[in-house]
C-alpha cells in the first residue's frame, strides 16, 4: 500500500513540475508541443517604428541575460541577430487592456506584445521566469507556449 501511494504521490508530483510557474499566474497559458532553443546570438529587436520607446526595455533584457546567462552575447555584439529573435512590440488588438500582454515561444522565436509600455515591462518580467536556472550544456530551452 505505501509503494503504491509513493508511485502516485510521484506521477503527481511531475505532473504538477511540468506546469509553468509564473506568478501573478497569467490569464491564460496554452502549451505548445516542443521546444525553442535561444541561440547565443539571437537578437532582441522592436516590432515598431519606434525604436527608442523599447531601449530601456531592450537593455533591461540584454543586461539581464549578460548577468544571469554568461555565454549569452546579447544586442550588443556585433555577430548578425539569428534568424530567431526576441521580439518586442505593442499590440492593443491581442492586448485590449492597459499592462496586459501577449507571450508566444514557437519554432519562430520569442514574440513579446504588450498593450502599452507598461504591458512590455510585465511580459519581460513572465519571460525572465521562463528562463531556466542556469544553462545545460550552452544552450537556452524554452517550452513552446502561448501566454496572455
Amino acid at each position: 500500500m505505501r509503494t503504491m501511494a509513493l508511485v502516485i504521490s510521484l506521477a503527481f508530483t511531475s505532473v504538477i513540475y511540468s506546469q509553468v510557474d509564473i506568478i501573478p499566474q497569467p490569464a491564460d497559458i496554452k502549451m505548445g508541443t516542443g521546444t525553442f532553443m535561444l541561440p547565443i546570438n539571437a537578437g532582441i529587436i522592436a516590432t515598431t517604428n519606434d525604436n527608442a520607446k523599447f531601449k530601456r526595455s531592450i537593455d533591461f533584457l540584454t543586461a539581464y541575460l549578460e548577468t544571469y546567462y554568461q555565454s549569452w552575447v546579447g544586442a550588443k555584439q556585433a555577430v548578425p541577430p539569428s534568424p530567431h529573435p526576441i521580439s518586442l512590440g505593442i499590440d492593443g488588438s491581442q492586448n485590449p487592456l492597459p499592462g496586459s500582454y501577449t507571450l508566444e515561444v514557437s519554432k519562430k522565436g520569442i514574440d513579446i506584445k504588450g498593450h502599452d509600455e507598461e504591458g512590455v515591462f510585465y511580459v519581460i518580467q513572465t519571460f525572465m521566469q521562463l528562463l531556466p536556472p542556469h544553462i545545460s550544456n550552452a544552450k537556452i530551452e524554452l517550452p513552446f507556449l502561448n501566454i496572455k
